[in-house]
């Protein structure tokens, strides 16, 4: 679904938003892409852009719960329900639609939690307006649910890697035929030495890159494309840690690629911000009974939380190997 819609000097940008999912479940991935058509704006001024926002309040004293319930843009939310000294998590999602002369309108809806519990609902309309009053409440008083704690930076190590020379197995894997990716007939017309590489297939081989430097999975990466990358060409990521959230890594990374003309020259191709995940750990406690016949069974017998996890331990062993 698209999610916004702006103009630039160098034509109109266009983002939108697919989620991937498995047999109806919940949501596995979501990709947020934006594209720019080149040429002249038909509408000035015209576009929408969809903001999401999931901040928490924190209620510190009277004066603060005593705004916060002066606002009618909350619905359902009880008094006894905003306690002083708890935090309260907003989830707002606002469609800006720009309707000239500076001026925009602002469908806001949303929810209120606390501690996982909904407590009430936001919703409101702002027929014109220069900014969303919903947002400006939240830029005041909330703090950003995932905000990034800052951390030393910490440069990981430069991995090299080299584009293939045809990406004709990834155009049809892909369906993006595009003949700059495959024909060097095409490249030339375009005034390219050759075919230039698939920018999702860059991104996809900096997300590789950023896994094995950094050890573990990526679990959010954005990427900027910049410059071309040609096919043969050799590469090279480099990524830095600059903070973490939610014991994610959170790393800026570049990927380079070796300039055809002058070699050694490296330029810019992508460039981004990724999240990485910890490594998988298992742990292993080895040995049951090598110390003492029915070792454990003490626990066993006067713990139920404990029979259920040895249970379900020796039937997962049991059917596993």
């Amino acid at each position: 679904m698209p999610t916004s819609l702006a103009d630039r000097d160098e034509g109109r940008i266009v983002t939108v938003r697919a989620l991937v999912s498995r047999k109806g479940q919940s949501p596995l991935v979501r990709i947020d892409s934006s594209f720019l058509f080149r040429g002249p704006l038909l509408e000035e001024e015209k576009g929408f852009t969809v903001i999401e926002r999931d901040v928490d309040v924190f209620v510190a004293d009277d004066a603060v719960k005593g705004v916060l319930m002066s606002k009618d843009m909350w619905h359902d939310l009880k008094a006894t329900d905003v306690l002083v000294g708890v935090a309260l998590s907003l989830k707002v999602e606002s469609r800006e639609e720009r309707i000239g002369n500076g001026m925009s309108k602002f469908e806001t809806k949303g929810t209120i939690t606390r501690s996982g519990v909904q407590i009430g609902s936001i919703s409101l309309t702002t027929p014109s307006a220069t900014n969303c009053p919903v947002l400006a409440f939240l830029d005041r008083h909330g703090t950003p649910h995932d905000k990034m704690a800052p951390a030393p930076p910490c440069t990981y190590r430069t991995q090299l890697d080299r584009a293939h020379h045809s990406d004709v197995p990834y155009a049809f894997a892909s369906r993006d035929t595009n003949p700059l990716h495959v024909s060097p007939f095409a490249a030339a017309l375009a005034g390219l030495d050759r075919p230039i590489v698939h920018g999702m297939l860059n991104a996809a081989r900096a997300r590789q890159a950023i896994e094995a430097a950094v050890g573990g999975p990526v679990v959010m990466i954005k990427a900027e494309f910049v410059g071309m990358v040609h096919s043969a060409s050799r590469l090279k990521t480099s990524c830095t840690l600059i903070g973490t959230r939610h014991g994610s890594r959170v790393v800026q990374w570049e990927l380079k690629t070796e300039d055809p003309h002058r070699r050694g020259n490296w330029v810019l191709a992508v460039k981004g911000t990724a999240e990485v995940g910890q490594p998988p750990i298992t742990y292993l406690f080895t040995g049951q009974g090598s110390a003492e016949a029915n070792m454990g069974m003490d626990l066993y017998n006067t713990s139920h939380a404990a029979q259920a996890v040895w249970d379900r331990a020796d039937a997962f062993f049991k059917q596993k190997y």
